[in-house]
């Protein structure tokens, strides 16, 4: 006691401080550390209620030497943060379930920009449309699919390119000014590709069909009428 004051109770094996205890050396306490609501115990920092708040004056440094970080929501892993081979993972541990990426518009309107779609057959859903500064690049077979019921397709083949409508539509391809088809032969064909219906040839023949015969061509001199 010092004035009248307890600073020091010791009972048994346990002692209470009535103020600060200050050390120059290290405090040991193998059982853990009980602290107002925290508990301290080994690897485990334990809060028994409300929220914890990290408020540094620097940086928050997070060094995982086994690199990853684990995102759990009591005791259920849901995300994972991981470096490997110097290559940043962000992993969502819920089977099928997505990333998703929010924002905050006109200051209190939360809307979804993008999600992720964490399936295997899983695709990339933006809120409202992409931009790109560069190219946007495809493999081969792989194709830019168009419409609720994948109606329109476009791909390359690694030879050839292909614009296909597949729905029950038409195909239109409109212009507000002159409408150019660049091309040294064009061919018109049917459906299959089993019959010609128009073919133009670049310093040659202009030719129309009937039935994928030949009936009118133009020739140097004019033009040519009549069946093969």
């Amino acid at each position: 006691q010092q004035g009248g004051t307890t600073a020091l109770t010791i009972t048994g094996a346990n002692a209470t401080f009535a103020g600060t205890l200050g050390s120059t050396g290290k405090i040991t306490a193998d059982a853990g550390i009980d602290i107002d609501n925290f508990t301290i115990d080994g690897t485990t920092i334990a809060l028994s209620s409300g929220d914890m708040t990290l408020d540094v004056a620097g940086d928050i440094v997070l060094d995982a030497g086994g690199g990853d970080i684990y995102l759990n929501d009591d005791g259920t892993g849901y995300g994972q943060i991981s470096g490997t081979s110097g290559n940043l993972t962000l992993k969502s541990a819920t089977s099928n379930k997505d990333i998703i990426f929010q924002g905050v518009d006109g200051g209190s309107q939360v809307f979804t920009a993008l999600t992720l779609d964490m399936s295997a057959a899983g695709k990339a859903l933006f809120n409202s449309g992409a931009a790109f500064a560069g190219n946007v690049d495809f493999a081969d077979n792989a194709k830019i699919v168009v419409g609720s019921g994948d109606d329109l397709i476009i791909k390359h083949d690694g030879n050839n390119s292909f614009i296909t409508e597949v729905g029950t539509g038409n195909l239109y391809i409109e212009s507000n000014s002159i409408m150019h088809l660049l091309s040294n032969d064009i061919r018109l064909m049917n459906a299959g590709n089993s019959e010609t219906m128009l073919t133009g040839v670049v310093n040659g023949a202009v030719s129309l069909y009937h039935d994928n015969d030949l009936t009118f061509q133009t020739t140097s001199n004019g033009v040519q009428v009549g069946r093969n």
